[in-house]
């Protein structure tokens, strides 16, 4: 049987990643809030395997904007 938490987890850790990387926020005020989920680690450089899995999961999500605003970030930075 599935836990449906651990969903609500992998939901919480893609959009902590999100906010980390594209919004400013800082890692530290998201724990602080007791959400410490993230699908990277906050002080390793960004893969585009991450961001690819990221892309995969707000087009799962039909948040597109996001899937643009990553591949925008990929094509800048020739990641």
């Amino acid at each position: 049987m599935m836990d449906f938490s651990d969903i609500k987890n992998i939901e919480e850790a893609y959009r902590n990643s999100y906010d980390v990387i594209f919004n400013d926020v800082q890692y530290e005020s998201i724990m602080e809030q007791g959400k410490s989920y993230f699908i990277h680690h906050p002080s390793k450089p960004i893969t585009v395997d991450l961001l690819l899995d990221m892309t995969d999961f707000f087009s799962a999500e039909e948040e597109f904007e996001k899937c643009v605003i990553i591949k925008k970030f990929i094509d800048e930075r020739h990641i």
